[in-house]
């Protein structure tokens, strides 16, 4: 697990590092949300700092979707792909809701990993563990994990950003609306928007 962690934070040091060493950059890390069309705001209370730009571009990436079943919602053994990613330790029993390419690729992994993998229709919690419901061959059966990935798909994250302020619009799926250019609705604001799948 310590050889993903590492493998990870060395793609996002490679991302970072040429933009946070240019004179004609400066990266400023933390939640930012649109204030306008050109004002972009990052931190909160004292620590928030307002930039304004005549060109803004909207990179911020997916987060999950947490499918409505029972108890995963609101589970402590519930992971993300990153959070699963993040584990000091391989969990025996892997339970993955979702059978997307993301959790396809996630039990292929871990099952190579050692981790006996099972999906899922229903979490219930335990002190160390979660007794997931699932169904086989027409028979409902259970077994406890220690860990739940939630891998029924990723939203653009995109939520707090307040696109409304900025006039940007975006899709009916949840994405942000772009042209072949990469332009929203603002032709000065540009956004790698990933589709919600």
């Amino acid at each position: 697990m310590a050889g993903v962690r590492a493998l990870t934070s060395a793609f996002r040091a490679g991302n970072f590092e040429p933009l946070d060493g240019k004179d004609t950059a400066a990266v400023i890390t933390g939640s930012a949300t649109l204030i306008d069309a050109t004002t972009v705001a990052v931190g909160k209370g004292e620590d928030r700092i307002t930039v304004t730009a005549p060109t803004i571009l909207i990179n911020t990436g997916t987060e999950p979707v947490i499918a409505d079943i029972p108890g995963l919602a609101n589970s402590s053994h519930a992971v993300s792909s990153t959070g699963l990613n993040q584990k000091d330790k391989l969990p025996e029993r892997l339970a993955i809701v979702g059978g997307g390419y993301l959790g396809l690729e996630f039990a292929a992994i871990y099952q190579r990993f050692g981790t006996q993998v099972t999906e899922v229709v229903d979490v219930r919690d335990n002190e160390t563990t979660s007794t997931l419901v699932y169904e086989k061959d027409g028979q409902t059966l259970t077994v406890d994990a220690e860990a739940v990935l939630a891998a029924t798909g990723r939203m653009p994250a995109i939520s707090k950003l307040n696109l409304e302020a900025a006039g940007v619009s975006p899709t009916a799926r949840g994405a942000i609306e772009v042209d072949e250019d990469l332009r929203t609705s603002q032709s000065h604001i540009f956004a790698s928007s990933p589709s919600a799948t």
